[in-house]
């Protein structure tokens, strides 16, 4: 069943800021920029070395019609190298300790490390080429539904038309 669309909008207003929040605001987002990079950086860094071992080659070679036994070793390289989701979450805890713990706080950390771990899994499933790594002012981060961009403008509120 498909939805009806409807016109949606996005609001936009000027944000006002003296040059102190500017800097704060500034602080924070080079803070999520800085964890996310050194997440993906981390889940490339355990893909490439789960990859590089002989068992990866030897899960590989499992036919697909052995599903349980695929399965099986493909779950022992990502306990063995920590390559999942929760252990982007352990190693996001280690890495906010820094100047970084002062404007990302722990949700947002999370969210960064399920991210980052997204990204380099859709590689690893080949779903994706590469990943990529955000550039200075490129960084936003979602939480609770709630976008939060700034350059020019600040991303109020989204909704859809009646």
């Amino acid at each position: 069943m498909t939805r009806k669309k409807s016109p949606s909008w996005v609001l936009e207003l000027p944000l006002a800021v003296r040059p102190d929040q500017a800097k704060r605001l500034q602080a924070h987002l080079e803070a999520a920029r800085c964890l996310s990079n050194a997440l993906l950086g981390e889940a490339k860094k355990r893909l490439n070395r789960r990859r590089s071992d002989p068992a990866w080659q030897a899960a590989r070679a499992i036919p697909p019609t052995r599903k349980q036994e695929r399965n099986a070793a493909f779950s022992r390289l990502r306990r063995q190298y920590g390559f999942g989701e929760y252990a982007m979450h352990d190693y996001a805890k280690g890495a906010r300790w820094s100047w970084i713990a002062d404007h990302v706080d722990s949700t947002m950390a999370q969210t960064l490390a399920s991210r980052a771990y997204q990204a380099v899994n859709r590689v690893c499933l080949g779903q994706a080429k590469q990943v990529r790594f955000r550039e200075p002012w490129s960084g936003h981060g979602e939480r609770g539904g709630q976008a939060q961009r700034y350059r020019h403008a600040f991303r109020v509120a989204t909704g859809r038309g009646r």
